[in-house]
């Protein structure tokens, strides 16, 4: 993970990298076989979360049935922030505003009402496989695509009540294994 105006470096044979604006819960104390309607005892807070994906790893993974840890995993593709708003600020079910732009450009916009699994159940169903500990994130999911980056570009996450999460994007020297 790295924090706001820290770069996002493209390795040099990824092929299409795509930003994913997501909003993520962030465990306040252990949890373990949490039910739905006690989740919000264990969430400390919220903040925005891009789970920057290299697409063509992706689809490779997914044709040779590998999970999907390579393509979302790379250093700089987890940028987190700016800021952890307190759960009693949001709630559990949140309606929140989310915008993602490529250089001033707005490539999505959508809203956290539609998420596929809510925030209880996501807490519901993880922990029921293992423990959570306080600091653990858990991200949400991306509600659509936004396009592919390139180094140069600056990318603008914003979540309605939670803040802009910025960083810049550059061109890594470093290639990965293939």
């Amino acid at each position: 993970m790295i924090g706001p105006d820290v770069p996002v470096v493209l390795p040099p044979n990824l092929g299409r990298i795509e930003p994913e604006i997501e909003l993520a819960f962030v465990v306040g104390k252990r949890a373990s076989h949490v039910s739905a309607k006690d989740a919000a005892d264990y969430i400390a807070g919220y903040t925005i979360l891009n789970d920057v994906s290299a697409q063509e790893l992706q689809a490779r993974e997914i044709r040779e049935s590998y999970p999907l840890f390579r393509c979302k995993s790379l250093e700089t593709f987890t940028p987190m922030g700016p800021w952890l708003v307190t759960f009693n600020e949001i709630g559990l079910t949140p309606a929140l505003n989310m915008t993602l732009r490529v250089n001033g450009e707005v490539r999505v916009i959508t809203n956290t009402s539609g998420l596929t699994f809510g925030i209880a159940r996501l807490l519901e169903f993880i922990s029921g496989y293992l423990a959570l500990y306080p600091g653990d994130v858990i991200t949400t999911g991306c509600p659509k695509a936004a396009g592919a980056i390139v180094a140069g570009d600056r990318l603008e996450l914003e979540i309605e009540r939670i803040g802009t999460l910025r960083n810049p994007v550059v061109q890594g020297t470093e290639p990965c294994p293939s």
